[in-house]
């Protein structure tokens, strides 16, 4: 089971540990990922978990789109302040050969690209912020849209256990300074962070967030202060497709079935098909 865990260091400093390994396993299973896209598909997600626990209310809504000049294309995740997540990935058979005995993820995104947000806090008009990709490394990237986009300066570890061909582990670490944080402590916890250099054999070897914060940060003094556990959800549905058909128009749908001969409707989140033949119009017009 995935969890999101926040702790706050001296009371200066907020580490959020998230293991993504359930999420990323069925975001695999229902959109066929290989390694290579699942690596990137997860990281990607395991940024928008962190991003979501700043939504304040429970309408609140954030989604995080990520393209980039290498094979995947692009990706993008949805969240809400509860950690229910989706994401799709654009090229799910994307594949780089492996560098040095691990996945490429770098060459898989390239170093031309974006990283988009937007939060729907329930304003009149969403909060936007964007940032360059100019590593190709995604964790590297967000901690510079942390900083650039949202003035919150942030180290970020994002990776995956590789074992026999398969994603054993999986998650993230995120260490944000409160304002006003003592420079000392801040110096201090980044000698901690040189050795997050295999963010996925770290979660491989722990098998809770506490084991991961005492023995890297056992140092400090250490406070839990949020948890909860994300899961892979997609709350597209039968009816809500037959309502986008209805914003088509009967004569639309009428001529997509002349045509085609049955209406099909496909979430790119979780990958569902909805079809619709020509004697389900009347109950969706009439």
């Amino acid at each position: 089971m995935s969890y999101a865990v926040k702790y706050i260091l001296n009371g200066d400093i907020v580490v959020t540990v998230i293991d993504s390994l359930s999420v990323l396993n069925t975001a695999a299973r229902l959109h066929g990922l290989t390694p290579l896209s699942s690596a990137v598909l997860n990281r990607i997600m395991t940024a928008g978990l962190f991003l979501s626990q700043d939504l304040k209310n429970d309408g609140d809504r954030l989604s995080v789109s990520v393209g980039g000049s290498g094979p995947f294309k692009k990706a993008v995740v949805a969240s809400d302040k509860k950690g229910l997540i989706k994401g799709y990935i654009l090229n799910t058979s994307a594949e780089c050969p492996l560098k040095d005995g691990k996945l490429d993820i770098d060459a898989a995104v390239g170093k031309d690209g974006y990283i988009s947000v937007v939060k729907d806090l329930g304003l009149k008009e969403p909060y936007s912020g964007n940032s360059r990709i100019v590593t190709g490394d995604i964790a590297a990237d967000f901690a510079l849209y942390f900083t650039l986009s949202e003035q919150k300066p942030s180290a970020v570890a994002l990776g995956e256990y590789l074992s026999g061909g398969k994603i054993k582990a999986a998650g993230g670490i995120f260490v944000q300074p409160l304002p006003g944080a003592n420079d000392f402590l801040i110096t201090a916890v980044q000698d901690v962070l040189r050795n997050f250099t295999d963010t996925g054999r770290i979660f491989y070897q722990s098998k809770t967030s506490d084991e991961i914060m005492e023995k890297y940060f056992g140092a400090f003094e250490i406070k839990k202060a949020d948890e909860y556990k994300p899961r892979f959800f997609c709350g597209c549905s039968e009816a809500k497709t037959r309502k986008i058909i209805r914003l088509l128009g009967r004569q639309e749908a009428e001529a997509t079935i002349a045509e085609q001969g049955v209406i099909e409707a496909n979430c790119s989140f979780c990958n569902k098909t909805y079809r619709f033949k020509a004697d389900e119009l009347g109950a969706i017009f009439d």
